[in-house]
């Protein structure tokens, strides 16, 4: 008699998380997919967000889609929970990695039915305001009990108990260019450039009302700040206001931006928060001096050697980042030179060291289930 029981598709490792924008939590998991792939092993990633990936995904990584109708609250929760027990009725992971946090906790829930090793890559920041009241009591509840952890950076990794470190490996983001894919010209532009998505997070209003401080001493030097984002009009009114139409650019996002950035005389990234970031890691790797907020968890210090490959200033100091980034804009020998060191980050994160750690990572997690 013909068994017409449907085959459950069966996969190694399953990343779920967002992919509806650019930043660097939907670029790093489509890529850490892409190279397990690659490597070898059966992968998907569980989304629920409608659109088109910002990043290519190979044709062996299968993509699920899961459709939310709920717009907020806890009915969104309830419903994620549902339509994703629902779909794992119909595929199995041995492990499931989440890139996004509400999703590691329902994940984790899931994981009790349905009996698979349920890990959390941290993007952010654990000290975050958003790990206040039922957040902060669910990861404190949870996070103790999940199989392990990805952290990016030691500050991330050293703000959780010694119950959630013991189980975690710390695996930063690798940079996707190799040491002499751009060559930059003799002469820099005398352009300040920064790139990001118009948020709170990225605090571009704090490097605007700096730079028009700086321009006094500096007038043939612009601001050009790559993104998108619910920003935009407010930032714009700021530019505005402070007679900065003419010096300041809000540029839309493009395809070719390491060719449009890396002449720049200066990269600045005055984030409020970041993990690692990817936008500061390629400026580097491109060879433009950088400076970076000296923010939580502890990113960019990780990264920076103050003076020797790039600057750092306190986090959301106007004054500070306004001397920084004039005494970068004042020494242009000395920061070729710091451009230069810089450019070793293209071998310390190349993708291939970082994505033979993620591949290290996953097959002795596999081992223990085997």
């Amino acid at each position: 008699m013909e068994d017409n029981k449907e085959i459950m598709k069966q996969y190694d490792v399953m990343f779920v998380g967002h992919l509806h924008g650019f930043g660097g939590a939907e670029k790093s998991m489509i890529k850490v997919a892409n190279a397990l792939s690659i490597r070898g092993l059966r992968v998907a990633i569980v989304t629920f967000d409608e659109c088109i990936a910002p990043f290519d995904i190979l044709d062996n990584v299968d993509v699920h889609f899961i459709k939310i109708e709920s717009r907020r609250g806890i009915k969104r929760v309830f419903e994620r929970y549902n339509k994703a027990s629902f779909l794992l009725q119909k595929i199995s992971s041995k492990i499931v990695i989440a890139f996004w946090f509400q999703l590691s906790i329902i994940f984790y829930l899931l994981s009790l039915k349905y009996k698979f090793k349920i890990y959390y890559s941290e993007r952010g920041d654990p000290t975050d305001k958003e790990y206040l009241g039922l957040n902060g009591w669910m990861r404190k509840l949870v996070f103790p009990k999940m199989d392990g952890f990805i952290f990016q950076t030691r500050g991330a990794q050293s703000c959780f108990p010694e119950s959630v470190v013991k189980k975690s490996i710390i695996i930063p983001n690798p940079v996707y260019i190799k040491y002499d894919d751009y060559v930059t010209t003799k002469k820099r532009l005398p352009i300040v450039v920064a790139v990001g998505r118009l948020t709170h997070q990225k605090n571009f209003k704090l490097l605007i009302k700096a730079f028009a401080e700086v321009v006094v001493k500096f007038p043939a030097v612009n601001l050009v700040i790559y993104g998108d984002g619910v920003m935009k009009e407010d930032l714009l009114l700021t530019i505005n206001s402070l007679g900065m139409s003419k010096r300041i650019q809000l540029h839309e996002p493009v395809k070719d931006l390491f060719n449009e950035i890396k002449d720049s005389s200066v990269f600045v990234l005055p984030s409020l928060y970041e993990g690692m970031p990817n936008a500061l890691m390629e400026a580097m790797a491109l060879g433009v001096p950088s400076l970076s907020a000296d923010c939580p968890p502890g990113g960019p210090a990780e990264l920076i050697i103050e003076g020797y490959n790039g600057f750092l200033f306190k986090n959301n100091d106007e004054n500070d980042l306004i001397n920084k980034l004039e005494y970068m804009l004042s020494k242009p020998q000395e920061m070729e030179l710091v451009g230069f060191r810089a450019k070793n980050i293209c071998k310390t994160h190349s993708e291939e060291i970082v994505m033979n750690k993620w591949t290290d990572f996953v097959n002795k997690q596999l081992l223990c289930i085997r």
